[in-house]
């Protein structure tokens, strides 16, 4: 697809590349079928194929920027029109930049913003989350049954590990420290009972929550913060640096193209990124260590959710199903299962019934497996199931935590 870069955007490196994606485009449409937003909608805006063209006028100085944002406010930035494109167009770059474009040209509407900044401000505060956890915790006799799944397991306490093995670095994230702080305390007693020394880095936010709702400023400061963070971790002598939740992971690994207008940041963010690991692969070499205290329990059947960061932004969808087979695990999958769950990071709540739609879809093909639970990679993916599906959500690692410490 040829594009004509409007010449005051030229001197823009991450425009540039946001142009280069877009020229491999071939409007072939294989991106449609797998595309969440255009099965539920059949309109051609609400696919890829029809965001690209927007942003492609709009990097061309012709289009509308509040339609732009219109139809990327819809994205779930789920990543599945990269893996279904045989020509191997980057539409995570294309939406990052076609945002802030969009955004730097039209703002919002002032209510519409308010509301975006408080679910932002709200769901990556870790004391908020904290608060509102305690909250739901009391009120958990009078809530119903759909709102009592929210509800987070007991605190894990962690054995003492002698660091025979050396550091690694946790990325505890926001969000998650808040909702599900069980699943990064799970991680961390897994590994000191290893024998690794686990280093914890809280009070850090990889930025995804403000990048998605539009604010790249707020966004960048967020990822300056994380990659301070884990590169002091990496000087500190952590081996790798592991994060149990998905969504972060697969931001974190957009650094280097985000961060591309400063070369001293991307560099940094490169190195960050070699050292990321997922916790499955870590531990799998392991698997007969941790076979000696985690016992799966006879009548459990875990049906296998792989998020879309997982399998889209990651790549690596093979890595914790895996390792609970090799745990012992008896895992099933659904046949066909839909592309996304609906959650999307901040998706679930500004476009609910949209989000619904696609849970249930996701609960349904779960039913089918006739499993006893389900297993994830990500917070924002489980919290939005257990809104919805009739089976038992967890994170894999809680799995493991509950087989060895119940």
């Amino acid at each position: 697809m040829d594009l004509d870069l409007k010449p005051a955007l030229r001197d823009q490196p991450q425009l540039q590349a946001a142009a280069r994606e877009i020229e491999k485009c071939v409007h072939c449409g294989f991106c449609l079928p797998a595309c969440p937003t255009y099965e539920l909608e059949h309109n051609e805006l609400d696919s890829p194929r029809g965001r690209i063209f927007l942003v492609k006028r709009l990097l061309e100085g012709k289009g509308d920027s509040e339609l732009v944002t219109q139809h990327l406010d819809r994205c779930l930035s789920c990543r599945s029109c990269e893996t279904a494109c045989p020509s191997d167009v980057g539409f995570a770059t294309i939406a990052h930049q076609g945002r802030a474009l969009a955004g730097a040209q039209r703002r919002r509407a002032p209510l519409g913003a308010l509301w975006r900044w408080l679910l932002g401000e709200v769901f990556r505060s870790r004391r908020l989350g904290a608060l509102g956890a305690r909250l739901l915790r009391l009120a958990a006799p009078l809530l119903p049954a759909r709102l009592g799944r929210l509800l987070p397991r007991v605190r894990v306490r962690r054995p003492r590990g002698d660091g025979a093995r050396g550091g690694v670095a946790i990325f505890a994230g926001c969000a998650q420290q808040g909702l599900m702080p069980h699943s990064n305390q799970a991680l961390a007693a897994i590994l000191s009972r290893l024998g690794y020394r686990v280093r914890m880095l809280e009070g850090v936010c990889c930025g995804a929550l403000r990048q998605h709702s539009g604010r790249e400023r707020a966004a960048a400061r967020d990822m300056r913060r994380s990659l301070d963070a884990c590169a002091a971790a990496l000087e500190g002598g952590d081996q790798a640096i592991l994060l149990a939740g998905s969504g972060c992971a697969s931001f974190l690994d957009e650094y280097p193209g985000l961060l591309g207008a400063d070369p001293y940041r991307r560099a940094l963010a490169q190195r960050v990124r070699d050292r990321l690991q997922d916790p499955a692969a870590f531990l799998q070499p392991h698997a007969e260590q941790l076979r000696a205290f985690i016992q799966p329990r006879p009548q459990q059947r875990i049906a296998l959710h792989r998020p879309c960061t997982l399998t889209n932004g990651l790549r690596s969808p093979a890595a914790y199903p895996e390792l609970l087979r090799a745990l012992g695990y008896a895992t099933v999958e659904p046949i066909n299962p839909p592309n996304c769950c609906g959650s999307a990071g901040l998706h679930a709540l500004l476009r609910p019934q949209a989000a619904g739609r696609l849970r249930q879809r996701m609960g349904n093909s779960f039913v089918t497996t006739a499993a006893t639970a389900v297993a994830t990679a990500n917070i924002g993916c489980a919290l939005h199931m257990r809104g919805g599906c009739e089976l038992p959500v967890d994170h894999w690692l809680d799995l493991l935590a509950a087989d060895w410490l119940d």
